[in-house]
């Protein structure tokens, strides 16, 4: 048993070294393999194009609308669950401009791994969708510390109304 799970353990690591390696043989660092990766991906993209542009300028928007919300928790768990809905059918949606990229774009950014769409619109989107849930979470925990505070208080009064009665039976 023991030789047997040697041999798989060998065999994964294997792969991810393979996976890891650099195909071009030369000695770069990880770090250098994703630079070189990200600024391959944004030099190949136009990013004057006004589909693109219009899109980012709506996930800034959306960002700021977010933070002047944070306050709003229904307006911020709406949001959410519409963010996730955007996100759960990203599939279908890089599917879709796939077929239909020659009415708004310059060349075809919708490959059927859905890198591009998880690049420029889930991956922001996620992000956004994080803040949304630090935001819940630090109002949950202000609404607690709000609460325990009130309990305090009343728990002071009733010891103060007991301490206060106690001193009138004697």
């Amino acid at each position: 048993m023991s030789d047997e799970l040697n041999h798989i353990f060998e065999s994964v690591s294997s792969q991810v070294r393979h996976a890891f390696s650099d195909p071009t043989g030369q000695k770069r660092s990880p770090y250098q393999q994703i630079k070189e990766s990200t600024l391959g991906f944004v030099h190949a993209v136009d990013w004057k194009e006004t589909w693109l542009i219009a899109l980012l300028t709506t996930l800034l928007a959306l960002l700021c609308f977010v933070l002047l919300t944070r306050r709003q928790t229904n307006m911020q768990c709406v949001l959410f669950v519409f963010l996730s809905v955007i996100v759960f059918t990203a599939e279908n949606i890089n599917n879709f401009l796939a077929s239909h990229w020659t009415s708004f774009a310059k060349q075809p950014y919708f490959d059927k791994h859905g890198v591009f769409i998880s690049t420029v619109l889930t991956g922001p989107l996620l992000i956004i969708m994080m803040t949304i849930v630090i935001n819940l979470l630090r109002e949950t925990v202000s609404l607690m510390i709000k609460s325990k505070r009130a309990e305090f208080r009343v728990k002071a009064k009733q010891y103060a109304k007991a301490e206060k009665e106690g001193k009138k039976d004697k």
